[in-house]
């Protein structure tokens, strides 16, 4: 659900420059975005400050890679992350 509503927020709001969608104190509503299964025309090229529960590394990652690209802020929340990125060798996201 939350993935919709971050996926419709995106698209109705051009020119949207802060969005939080963070942890809340109350954990029974806790809510997760995965971004892995959104289309790849999610973006927002006038969002500077973002705050957001993903589920795992790879949300993040999706965050990272161009499709917010005015992004200077981002508070991120990763609930998951497998052995295999406890790792991070060369990453280039700021060149």
């Amino acid at each position: 659900m939350v993935t919709l509503i971050f996926t419709r927020i995106c698209l109705m709001f051009t020119n949207l420059q802060y969005l939080d969608l963070g942890p809340y104190l109350d954990l029974s509503c806790y809510q997760e975005l995965s971004l892995g299964a959104s289309p790849a025309t999610v973006f927002s090229s006038t969002l500077l400050e973002l705050h957001v529960n993903v589920v795992d590394f790879t949300d993040c990652l999706y965050l990272l890679d161009g499709h917010f690209n005015q992004l200077h802020t981002l508070d991120v929340h990763i609930t998951y992350i497998d052995e295999s990125h406890r790792t991070i060798e060369k990453v280039n996201y700021f060149d």
